[in-house]
């Protein structure tokens, strides 16, 4: 059995959601920003960002694109840059620690630089910090390698 994680993209400085515009239709659908209730769930596979609700279109640039089968152009790949990682129940974030060799969950990271991370998405898992770039998860042969 096969279990998918469903993901809501929010604007943090708006703390809107990306919702469709309901009047717009067609291979292209227009993305705009909404409240949590209106708000288009994704999954990801092999970096991309696929509508839950509509899975023949996926996220390329800033609308939602028709697609078929798995050729995707470089508008249709996402990554995580500049991320804090933190547990929404218990509030702890990510950080590195020890000469950025390991992590530690804390209630808030003194260093905001070692609580930023790059993460792949699906295809590409890997954890990344920003500050020096160190590989800290990264995915080889389908298998995740802690370096």
């Amino acid at each position: 059995r096969k279990s998918q994680m469903v993901i809501y993209l929010r604007h943090e400085a708006t703390g809107l959601y990306l919702t469709l515009n309901p009047s717009k239709g067609g291979d292209e659908l227009e993305l705009v920003l909404g409240s949590k209730e209106m708000a288009e769930p994704f999954f990801t596979s092999s970096s991309r960002f696929i509508s839950y609700s509509r899975p023949s279109y996926l996220l390329s640039g800033h609308k939602l694109r028709k697609f078929s089968g798995t050729k995707s152009r470089p508008a249709d790949k996402w990554k995580l840059n500049d991320a804090v990682l933190q547990n929404i129940k218990s509030g702890l974030m990510l950080s590195s620690k020890k000469k950025h060799k390991t992590l530690e969950s804390v209630e808030s990271d003194p260093d905001p630089a070692s609580a930023r991370f790059n993460l792949g998405v699906s295809g590409a898992w890997e954890l990344q910090l920003n500050s020096n770039g160190h590989k800290l998860v990264s995915l080889v042969n389908g298998i995740l390698k802690f370096p």
